[in-house]
């Protein structure tokens, strides 16, 4: 088993803690989910958002998150 060199390893942890790449990575992982579900037919069926998030690698509140910053963006512009 070959290991990384702490250049290597410091470039994948840089890459994985940027925000950006986790976005995408988040996109990816969602769109992959949302193609799953309409090719098996499972469309109908609601996957709950611990299992959804489970399955993406995020923290089981990040729905409650993505709400709230939607809600506080509408109402910026509400506002604004």
């Amino acid at each position: 088993m070959e290991f990384l060199t702490d250049i290597e390893e410091r470039s994948l942890d840089e890459m994985v803690n940027n925000h950006h790449w986790q976005a995408d990575q988040i996109d990816r992982l969602l769109g992959w989910e949302v193609f799953r579900a309409f090719s098996t037919g499972n469309w109908s069926v609601a996957m709950e958002s611990t299992d959804f998030c489970d399955r993406i690698g995020l923290n089981k509140n990040y729905p409650n998150v993505v709400v709230d910053r939607v809600r506080r963006k509408m109402t910026r512009d509400q506002d604004g």
